[in-house]
């Protein structure tokens, strides 16, 4: 009797260790990858907006760094010598 008691014992035990395994190795349901498939959109939605040409009404273009502060208008005058030169009568003039 015992034998057989612990036999049953074993089974149960097995079939619950069968079961839980079965739950957890499982896929996802599908509904679950909504998310996933909107996160995937939105990934390559911004990289086309990044391969895409600039267009004329795209306000996000890069600052110009390769000005010098001496060629920059200040007061009203040039400090730019060549600019001088080219233009005699508008040194005059200031």
């Amino acid at each position: 009797m015992i034998p057989e008691r612990c036999l049953t014992w074993f089974s149960l035990f097995l079939l619950v260790v069968v079961l839980l395994t079965a739950e957890l190795v499982s896929a996802a349901p599908y509904n679950d990858y909504d998310n996933l498939r909107d996160l995937y959109e939105l990934l390559i939605r911004n990289e086309a907006a990044a391969a895409a040409p600039a267009s004329a009404y795209n306000h996000q273009m890069e600052r110009k760094g390769g000005r010098s502060p001496s060629l920059r208008l200040r007061f009203g005058r040039r400090a730019d010598p060549l600019w001088h030169a080219e233009n005699p009568s508008d040194s005059t003039s200031n």
